[in-house]
């Protein structure tokens, strides 16, 4: 089956090397909308990209300034990719949250899906936010990063059934790209 979304999250693009990406991306049919990482080389930190099929009703909404979130709309369905980083702490972690669900739109969306790295475990202080705003969170069948269990990473939705969490087996960061199917009457 083709992946409705893909998101990933850390993946060290530096602003020079999104286009290349985006090259690539292309040839095999996906659009890819990303917000580039800070700093370069090995200081390199964060990065976002979300990656739509051709041919989708795909859009970028916008990125947030200190490249917590991006977003974009897929069909009727917004879907918003978050990094939350190791040394921002809980508080800055609720705020910049709480702000990305606002400027972006997700609290108001009919259909919205939020997911990606909130470094931390399921109950944490971001994830009960998202279920306290409605958001229910997506089963995921085993660990979302490549050398570690930790479950940092997480897939939330709004609008429809949580659907189960597809890792696709690809090294395209440290953390295990995740999917999810989504209705196709929502697409």
């Amino acid at each position: 089956y083709r992946e409705s979304v893909v998101c990933v999250q850390e993946t060290h693009l530096t602003s020079d090397a999104i286009p290349g990406f985006r090259q690539v991306a292309r040839r095999v049919g996906f659009n890819v909308y990303a917000v580039p990482c800070r700093g370069s080389g090995v200081r390199a930190a964060g990065g976002l990209a979300v990656l739509t099929p051709r041919g989708a009703c795909s859009r970028f909404v916008q990125d947030t300034a200190d490249d917590f979130a991006m977003s974009v709309w897929v069909g009727s369905v917004h879907v918003m990719n978050v990094y939350r980083p190791h040394e921002q702490s809980v508080l800055q972690g609720r705020v910049a949250l709480s702000e990305a669900l606002q400027k972006h739109g997700l609290l108001r969306a009919r259909a919205a899906v939020v997911l990606g790295d909130f470094n931390e475990a399921l109950g944490g202080p971001l994830t009960s936010m998202l279920v306290a705003f409605g958001f229910a969170r997506c089963p995921c069948d085993g660990p979302t990063r490549w050398q570690s269990d930790s479950p940092g990473d997480h897939v939330f939705v709004k609008g429809f059934a949580a659907p189960p969490v597809h890792r696709i087996l690809h090294h395209l960061s440290d953390h295990i790209p995740l999917s999810i199917d989504v209705p196709a009457d929502m697409q």
